[in-house]
Order: structure tokens, then sequence, then C-alpha cells
């Protein structure tokens, strides 16, 4: 199900560009919510370097002629982009690390991630 949500992704960024960073795709499965723990630490950790002054580098595997070996990523910004069943919310990784930490539910929902999220889709 997420590599649908991110092949719809792909579509949408491609025909309205964004701002170039890191964009970690998540589907709720459906449902109005997603569990934080959805987005494992790691993922986190990778949003954070990409969005510090540490930065990334990250090898890309080539599926077309022409693409680069290579990609770093430093001081841009890392979304976490959630497939809801109405909408993908795109959520700005220090916006999602401060909900995941004040959060008293295991969940985010599709509610309060309208409301934290920088884009609406």
């Amino acid at each position: 199900m997420e590599s649908k949500s991110a092949i719809l992704f792909r579509h949408w960024i491609k025909a309205n560009p964004q701002f170039t960073g890191s964009y970690e795709i998540k589907d709720s499965l459906g449902k109005k919510y997603l569990p934080f723990n959805s987005v494992s630490q790691a993922q986190l950790d990778y949003a954070m370097a990409i969005h510090s002054n540490k930065g990334v580098f990250i090898r890309v595997q080539a599926v077309s002629e022409g693409m680069p070996d290579y990609v770093y990523l430093r001081n841009c910004p890392a979304w976490i982009v959630i497939k809801y069943p109405k909408s993908f919310e795109i959520i700005s990784i220090d916006s999602f690390i401060l909900e995941k930490s004040r959060s008293k539910e295991k969940s985010l929902s599709w509610e309060r991630a309208k409301a934290i999220s920088t884009i609406s889709v």
C-alpha cells in the first residue's frame, strides 16, 4: 500500500514542485490515524540529520541513465508525508517529532495531522 501512496505522491510533486528535501512516505492503510511508531527511529534520525548542519551523503540506486551516484543533503527541509483516506499531510520533521513527544496518544490522527501539517493535499 505504501508503494501506491508513494507513486501518487510522486505524480503530485512532479505536477506541483515543492522544496528540495527529503520526503518519508507513510500510509495509514485506510485508517484515520497513523501509529507514531510507523516512523522508525532510524527514519527520524536520517530526517533530522538531513535537516541539520551534519547532513547526509546518500548513495543513489540508479534506475535511469544519467542519475547521479550520490546526493548530499544538508540544512534541507525533511518531511513526513502521511497518506490518510482523504488527503496527504506533509508534516515537517520538527513538527512530527514535537507532536510525538507531546502527545498522550500512540497515534497521529488525521485531524491532528491536518492541524500541524505544512501542506494538505
